[in-house]
């Protein structure tokens, strides 16, 4: 998992910090653009702020 650091200050935030992952044994195929992935709570913990869970988180 890694997330871009865009510094460009026009750029907006949402797209400045957004996390990526490389899901290394699954073909684009099976995971297109666009998919959701769902982790373990812990995950959503590091990298979400606390908070009651909105759709899309």
């Amino acid at each position: 998992m890694t997330h871009l650091n865009i510094r460009d200050p026009e750029v907006p935030a949402e797209e400045r910090w957004r996390i990526a992952l490389w899901l290394t044994d699954r073909t684009d195929d099976e995971v297109p653009a666009g998919s959701q992935i769902l982790v373990a709570p812990e995950v959503r913990e590091a990298i979400l702020p606390a908070g009651p869970v909105s759709p899309g988180s």
